[in-house]
């Protein structure tokens, strides 16, 4: 039997009141929530637009830098080429702090970013940090080029890089281990097919090792045997324009070696 009393009709529309309230407060909470998400989506938008402009100016400016050494570099090249030593001197000596800023600033860079630089650039970066005497950075940088070099020239040119670094005062000093780099380069250039190709690198290999040789006195035994290695190449080498292969560097060196060790 179905109840029509007042009391029931009363009691009906409080419970319609009731949902009709609980729905609204739902709503509310709804519009909360997707307000409070819309803010977090926002903040969040802000934070990565933020952070993605700060990293383009970052890569800009490292490539700025990156371009500056560059051209620099090329400058003095041309000067030095152009038989114009005393100016390439001087322009060195006038950007000397310059440059040496802009490798350890860029050396800060490529430690937060290994894989932006071009092996030539990691090349160029690791050069002026051994002319500056960050000899560890510089064969941090030299070791990490190892796998993305490729071609027996290459790896014979950065086997005789790190020789370099080895060779060179500072904390990673080590002569021993320059000494087998250079025979790993040696090794290297023995391999190529064409005789100008191997006559020249050997020359140019064999160059530093007698150079690093002198620079620290060590004994003169094993210098005299690569002097007169170099001597034996060089008396078999044709004469060539020195726009297209210079020996000078060899022929100085062994010229420096017999000053300090006599002749052969």
């Amino acid at each position: 039997m179905t109840d029509n009393t007042p009391m029931k009709s009363i009691e009906d529309r409080l419970s319609k009141l009731e949902n009709k309230g609980g729905w609204i407060d739902r709503a509310k909470n709804l519009a909360v929530l997707l307000g409070i998400m819309s803010v977090m989506l926002g903040l969040y938008d802000q934070l990565w637009l933020r952070g993605a402009r700060q990293e383009a100016a970052a890569i800009a400016d490292a490539q700025r830098k990156m371009n500056e050494v560059q051209d620099l570099n090329g400058r003095l090249y041309i000067l030095y080429a152009t038989g114009k030593a005393v100016e390439a001197d001087a322009l060195t000596e006038a950007k000397r702090g310059r440059r040496e800023r802009l490798s350890r600033e860029l050396h800060t860079f490529w430690r937060e970013r290994p894989g932006y630089f071009t092996p030539f650039e990691k090349q160029t970066l690791a050069n002026e940090l051994l002319l500056y005497g960050e000899t560890g950075h510089a064969l941090e940088i030299a070791r990490d080029l190892e796998d993305e070099t490729y071609g027996t020239i290459p790896k014979a040119d950065l086997a005789l890089f790190r020789a370099r670094i080895l060779a060179s005062d500072g904390p990673v000093m080590d002569l021993d281990a320059a000494r087998d780099e250079i025979r790993t380069a040696l090794t290297l250039a023995d391999t190529l097919p064409r005789e100008g190709q191997r006559r020249d690198m050997i020359l140019k290999i064999g160059g530093y090792r007698l150079y690093f040789e002198t620079w620290h006195g060590q004994d003169c035994g094993p210098a005299d045997q690569i002097a007169g290695a170099l001597e034996g190449i060089l008396a078999e080498t044709p004469s060539i324009p020195t726009s297209q292969v210079d020996h000078g560097f060899a022929r100085t060196q062994i010229q420096l070696h017999r000053a300090r060790c006599g002749p052969g």
